[in-house]
This record gives structure tokens, C-alpha cells and sequence, in this order.
């Protein structure tokens, strides 16, 4: 389960719960209760995705199943009649390609 964390200098900054089947549910759970934001659009950005958790395969593997895990829930899930249907999105961009001039 996810809650709002109060204070946050971040909008729609979460706090997960905990569960006893795991990191992984853990996450998976927070990324599909998200029915207490006002959005009917979601986006997750990982910056530099190729650096993420780099040193810790297991726990990156746990992120990724997580992250397909919500997109597939939420393309799966029927939208509501009067009501727009909610997307989740993930963006996972890498560094530049080597050359670039971005």
C-alpha cells in the first residue's frame, strides 16, 4: 500500500508500505493504489537507467518486474464511464550515445 508523504517537496512523492511477500509486492502494490491522486495520467522517469542500482542485479531486476508489472495493470484496467482512462507510463533513457551532442 502507498501513502502520501506529507510534507514532501516532491508532488505525488509516495511512501511504501510493507508486505510480507516482499520488495518486489511491495513496489508492484504501491505503482497500482494510486486511486488517491487526482491524475488520470502517470509517468515514471529513471534517469540514466543504465546506472541504476548497476552494483545490486537482483534489486534491479525486482524494479524492472515491478515497473512492467504496474504498466501492464493499468493498460489492463477498464476505464470508468464519464471518465478518462488512466495511462502508466515508464521512460527508462540511457546516457547519450557516445558522440552526441546533447
Amino acid at each position: 500500500m502507498s501513502t502520501p508523504v506529507p510534507g514532501s517537496r516532491r508532488p505525488g512523492a509516495v511512501r511504501l508500505g510493507t508486505t510480507r511477500d516482499g520488495p518486489r509486492c511491495a513496489l508492484r502494490d504501491c505503482l497500482r493504489d494510486l486511486h488517491w491522486m487526482a491524475a488520470t495520467r502517470f509517468l515514471v522517469v529513471i534517469d540514466d537507467a543504465v546506472a541504476v542500482l548497476s552494483e545490486a542485479p537482483d534489486e534491479r531486476e525486482i524494479l524492472l518486474r515491478a515497473l512492467d508489472d504496474a504498466v501492464t495493470f493499468w493498460a489492463g484496467r477498464p476505464g470508468l464511464p464519464g471518465q478518462e482512462r488512466s495511462s502508466f507510463e515508464v521512460v527508462l533513457p540511457g546516457p547519450p550515445a557516445a558522440g552526441s551532442h546533447h
